[in-house]
């Protein structure tokens, strides 16, 4: 849960299109969690440890500034809208 708390404090807030575009550019096979939330634009509850998985894999690399923002905003997105989803927290 400390990776949720920690993601939700910032980051500027994309739309669930613009995310989905993101996820579709990094994941890794169909049977990845982002390429789920890509072709659904569902963030489904017992996925959220495999979204963020696989997410900071691709952070872990040598990237470009631009992929580092894209990725943060995904990450961002996604634990922001679980938060919102699954555990009723509002943010504006």
């Amino acid at each position: 849960m400390s990776v949720l708390l920690g993601a939700v404090k910032g980051g500027r807030y994309i739309t669930n299109d613009r995310a989905r575009t993101i996820a579709s550019h990094w994941y890794d096979g169909m049977w990845s969690a982002l390429y789920s939330f890509a072709s659904t634009g569902r963030i489904l509850k017992d996925e959220l440890t495999r979204y963020n998985n696989e997410i900071y894999v691709n952070l872990s690399g040598n990237l470009k500034a631009k992929d580092k923002k894209e990725l943060t905003q995904l990450i961002n997105y996604i634990n922001k809208e679980y938060a919102r989803m699954y555990l009723g927290k509002k943010y504006a």
